[in-house]
């Protein structure tokens, strides 16, 4: 039997998980930046000034790969209506508290890399989705819900 709804109609609701191609992009960028200081010509004062920037950011980094989004159990739901909400499951007052989200035009779509930025109250955030960090089915999903989405359903 063939359903009368339509894939749109459907709701699309994913973990959100840090992406091993991000997470290695960002570990194999400040070998390479603390590289790069080390083969220019740069005053000693000033390189190990950099030096000490980019280690504090491979540290805070690390801290926030490993820690943070490890025990960050959030989901975000788009609804048929085209409405966005992360799902916090430990933050939230209630136990899977749903908060609204708006998803601004910046957001960007392509094959291997969907980046989706929010407008939360007066803040902006920016989610980072490779076809690592969620399934196939769900990645095509998306990028078609969001072709129409962000292109005003031409």
């Amino acid at each position: 039997m063939i359903s009368d709804k339509s894939n749109f109609e459907l709701p699309i609701r994913f973990p959100l998980a840090p992406s091993k191609w991000m997470i290695a992009v960002i570990y194999l960028s400040h070998p390479g930046a603390l590289a790069c200081i080390y083969f220019s010509n740069i005053p000693v004062l000033l390189s190990q000034a950099m030096y000490l920037i980019i280690l504090l950011s491979l540290v805070y980094w690390h801290y926030k790969m490993i820690y943070l989004l490890k025990t960050n159990p959030t989901e975000l739901l788009l609804n048929d209506k085209d409405e966005w909400y992360i799902i916090d499951k430990i933050r939230g007052e209630k136990e899977g508290e749903m908060v609204p989200l708006v998803l601004l035009p910046e957001s960007y779509v392509h094959t291997q890399l969907i980046v989706l930025v929010f407008r939360q109250g007066s803040h902006k955030n920016a989610v980072i989705l490779t076809p690592d960090n969620i399934s196939r089915t769900i990645c095509r999903r998306l990028r078609v819900r969001l072709k129409f989405t962000l292109s005003g359903g031409r």
